[in-house]
């Protein structure tokens, strides 16, 4: 398991969903899980080319009944937002019906004069930064295309009399050593495996894996600056095949 270095936080609030706060069709939560991995990580900072990384969504609706009758409709506007995106089924949990959903996330690697030229298309994406010529630091982000993303709010408000509402959200991402080195970094201000910390740190194992849940600070900045961070790994990464 991964060497933990607890400075655990007293309060921590609840936190939204991976960039969609999307689908919130009666106001309502969303949860999301995106897959980040380690050797995705170091080719595209290599390669200078995007992969794609699934990510899980479970959508509150109102009922199991209202989920059937919209999940074609929000099919439909999603795909245009998010090509991957597939509704899968209808779920009730507890007194809770949730609309189940997959879809595929780009991972890019960009740096400053990329960022300044633009940036990739599409409604969210994680990006990933290299420090300067005498940094190995490696950045992880979580990025929401903006302006898409008050299109998709709009066109939801419009067809559902609903809009989206992000800081309400909650998003997870898991984190998987898929080398066979130990990967060492942090997380700031996050829930990691459940539990609230200010700072946790790790060494993370081979083949092992953490789950990141960053804070309602990011939630935040990623709705209102388009990027929060996720995890850094202050030595860089080594994978070794």
């Amino acid at each position: 398991m991964p060497r933990i270095q607890p400075s655990r936080m007293r309060h921590c609030a609840s936190v939204g969903a991976v960039f969609l706060g999307a689908l919130f069709l009666v106001g309502c939560k969303m949860h999301t899980l995106t897959e980040i991995y380690v050797k995705d990580i170091a080719y595209v900072l290599k390669e200078r080319e995007s992969v794609n990384t699934p990510a899980k969504f479970k959508i509150e609706m109102a009922t199991e009944s209202k989920c059937q009758e919209m999940k074609g409709q929000v099919q439909e506007m999603m795909e245009r937002y998010l090509p991957s995106f597939k509704a899968k089924s209808c779920i009730s949990e507890g007194m809770d019906d949730y609309l189940v959903a997959e879809a595929k996330v780009p991972v890019y690697a960009i740096s400053d004069e990329e960022e300044s030229s633009g940036q990739p298309q599409g409604l969210m994406w994680i990006t990933v930064t290299r420090g300067g010529e005498e940094d190995k630091g490696v950045n992880v982000h979580a990025s929401l295309n903006q302006n898409a993303f008050r299109q998709l709010d709009a066109e939801m408000e419009e067809q559902f009399d609903d809009g989206l509402d992000l800081e309400e959200s909650i998003f997870r991402f898991r984190l998987n050593n898929d080398t066979r080195t130990v990967q060492s970094g942090y997380a700031l201000y996050s829930y990691v495996d459940g539990a609230p910390y200010r700072v946790f740190r790790f060494d993370l194992p081979e083949r092992e894996r953490i789950e990141i849940q960053p804070s309602d600070v990011a939630i935040s900045l990623l709705n209102r600056q388009g990027s929060a961070g996720v995890v850094y790994f202050p030595q860089g990464i080594s994978p070794q095949e």
